[in-house]
């Protein structure tokens, strides 16, 4: 991390007017390419429709709510879930529940959030889930994981 007194300034006022180039631009290479009317550099080179569309489905947070029962309290089982949310960047919270079971809360991308779903219908090897009730959830935005 930089210290705070050495951070640029983001630019304001943007599109950014830039001068144009005397003779092959920096950025591109091709000759005159920041000139106005000419090409500029190739960006998302390769990015074809489908892949934009599934980069934009995977921005797209889901949210789970689960249940998990069997004899999941006393092992483990929350911290173990905390550190897999954390591998796999899944932000929300686990919490034992008075009757036995363990609740927890699931937000982020599709592909993390279906990962820890799957583990947690297992649990860690000491754990014996007998069952996991996932419902959908409204994404709270929240940032990290916790034990609570």
């Amino acid at each position: 991390m930089w210290p705070a007194a050495s951070r640029v300034p983001e630019p304001r006022g943007f599109p950014l007017q830039r001068p144009p180039c005397a003779g092959p631009c920096p950025r591109s290479g091709s000759p005159g390419a920041s000139q106005p009317g000419a090409p500029g550099p190739r960006r998302g080179v390769g990015l074809t429709q489908a892949s934009a569309r599934r980069a934009i489905l995977v921005a797209v947070p889901v949210a789970y709510h689960l249940v998990v029962t069997g004899r999941v309290q006393g092992i483990g089982y929350r911290e173990s879930c905390r550190h897999q949310a954390g591998m796999l960047g899944v932000a929300g919270w686990v919490r034992n529940c008075p009757d036995g079971s363990v609740e927890a809360h699931l937000e982020g991308e599709p592909d993390a959030v279906e990962a820890l779903v799957r583990w947690c219908r297992s649990g860690p090897r000491w754990a014996e889930v007998r069952g996991c009730t996932t419902t959908p959830a409204d994404v709270e935005g929240l940032a990290g994981f916790r034990v609570r």
